[in-house]
């Protein structure tokens, strides 16, 4: 390219750009500076009123309240500061949407954020109006492919159901049979490709057969399904849960086989739509039947398999894109646990959000190791 042509491309670029760097995450207004105007964009906008649940978690923290008193406070704190505040966006996402500068929006209370399609133009305007915190890229999420066995998996004995040799590794026989703790009167959660209902060693356990089903299945993907299945061609959330939860004669166990689960499929695929589906599967793992007062329904802990890293247009290291609707939902009283992946063994394959490390507690990634034979 010859310099005059590129000084032209280049102040272009800046004079696009320029006005929206102040209110955009960096990525964004990187590629904001490359689109058409009327080309439509994926955009998180996040407003600056936001419920303070750090000062709120330190005061439940203090009076030792109770898991459903605690979800109570964080989820009507939550829900009521997004209902108070975001009225005027709405309404002006809405006249957008009939002038044809927005193809859909959808309104987001674990933070007080607004998903957002719209023209790159529009997001320009969005960037200068008052109450907005800032405008983040959405970033699509793919789930942590498995890493296929050299061979098959190692079982050990045990009755009917055969024992998984990683299972045996870390230790879970002795947790059960020393402990007496199994997951009984515990739920799972889980964010990945879905579950296979029918599958006879995870079918029994789904709390969907004591609650309505859409307490106990969130279908963030929109693959159409009303009861949990698995669209997956490998099965990933299936294998996931078993690992978690499984338990059936002649199959293998999983880590706590007495507890129930839930699940969304939001990490299935990436939808091309305003829809941020990885917040939207938080929000439900946070409140699954929509009521601040009721706590059962809420997973004990939720496991996720999914992240983004650099080969994401737009990725940046260690990106905070969900870490406050991650520390909101542990507010609440869940506990998020993270597969560190099977890009490894470097220490810079962890893809985000499980690169994050802010306690020994809070939102931490789990790892694999290499043993040669079970524990015992």
């Amino acid at each position: 390219m010859n310099r005059p042509f590129a000084l032209i491309i280049a102040v272009f670029g800046a004079l696009w750009s320029a006005p929206v760097l102040a209110g955009l995450h960096p990525a964004l207004a990187d590629r904001l500076a490359t689109l058409d105007p009327a080309e439509m964009v994926r955009v998180l906008v996040v407003l600056d009123d936001q419920a303070d649940i750090p000062a709120l978690d330190r005061s439940l923290s203090g009076a030792k309240a109770a898991r459903g008193h605690r979800h109570g406070a964080v989820v009507t704190a939550l829900r009521g500061r997004a209902a108070a505040t975001q009225g005027p966006l709405l309404d002006h996402l809405d006249r957008a949407l009939e002038r044809g500068e927005v193809a859909g929006f959808t309104s987001h209370w674990l933070i007080n954020a607004v998903a957002v399609e719209a023209t790159a133009e529009f997001v320009v305007g969005l960037a200068d109006r008052p109450g907005i915190a800032t405008i983040e890229p959405w970033l699509p999420v793919a789930k942590i492919e498995p890493v296929p066995p050299p061979r098959a998996p190692a079982l050990v004995d045990s009755g009917q159901v055969g024992l998984a040799s990683g299972v045996s590794a870390i230790g879970a026989p002795r947790v059960w049979n020393e402990l007496g703790l199994d997951g009984t009167g515990t739920l799972v959660g889980i964010i990945d490709s879905g579950v296979h209902l029918a599958h006879p060693a995870l079918n029994s356990s789904w709390l969907g057969h004591s609650v309505p089903t859409e307490h106990a299945w969130s279908d963030d993907a929109r693959t159409g399904d009303v009861l949990p299945e698995d669209r997956s061609i490998i099965g990933h959330g299936t294998h996931v849960m078993g690992i978690l939860t499984g338990l059936a004669p002649g199959d293998t166990i999983g880590v706590a086989p007495g507890a129930r689960w839930i699940a969304s499929n939001a990490s299935h695929t990436v939808i091309e739509n305003a829809e941020s589906n990885i917040l939207a599967a938080l929000e439900f793992m946070t409140d699954p039947d929509g009521d601040p007062t009721t706590s059962h329904d809420v997973p004990d802990v939720v496991q996720n398999s999914w992240g983004v890293h650099e080969g994401f247009p737009g990725f940046y290291d260690c990106d905070t894109t969900w870490w406050q609707a991650m520390d909101n939902c542990e507010a609440a009283g869940v506990v998020l646990v993270w597969s560190a992946g099977n890009e490894g063994p470097g220490d810079q394959s962890l893809r985000s959000p499980a690169d994050r490390a802010t306690s020994f507690t809070n939102a931490f990634s789990v790892g694999a190791v290499e043993h040669a034979a079970p524990f015992t």
